[in-house]
């Protein structure tokens, strides 16, 4: 069974106006969530089934970017998963605002299914924005950086 926690966090997940369709497999336990967005209600919800998994479209333009410059690349997150901005709680951020990284350096980690996955720079370059809190909630796709490449 999943712990209410982790459900209560799913529901804030869910009503984000970025998030169209939320789907988790857990064990016996599943839950799925479309969000029409017109009407701003649950559609659809049910319970059975195994393995967590968040069904996304990538196609989709549910991550509206705050303005940035056209040559500043998007960094976005491979899987769902919850982000760490630090390596462990009291630790400085990997990455601030206006940093310069070099190709291959760690911004941040998601950790999906008990297993931490870093999000490296793609480029040298400056980070222009962070577009993710430490500890949020996040889904495939969802844009996590800008940085202006050198």
């Amino acid at each position: 069974m999943i712990n209410l926690d982790r459900l209560k966090r799913l529901i804030d997940l869910a009503s984000d106006p970025r998030v169209a369709e939320l789907e988790v497999n857990q064990n016996d336990f599943r839950l799925k969530i479309t969000m029409d967005r017109t009407a701003n209600a649950p559609v659809e919800s049910s319970s059975k089934s195994a393995s967590a998994d968040l069904q996304h479209d990538p196609d989709s333009e549910r991550f509206p970017l705050h303005a940035h410059s056209d040559s500043d690349i998007v960094i976005q997150s491979p899987l769902y998963g919850l982000f760490h901005a630090t390596a462990s709680p009291g630790q400085p951020a990997f990455v601030e605002l206006s940093a310069h990284v070099s190709k291959g350096d760690t911004l941040g980690m998601v950790e999906s299914m008990k297993l931490l996955h870093p999000i490296v720079a793609p480029h040298n370059g400056t980070i222009t924005q962070i577009l993710v809190q430490d500890e949020a909630d996040i889904v495939a796709n969802q844009p996590l950086f800008a940085l202006r490449p050198e």
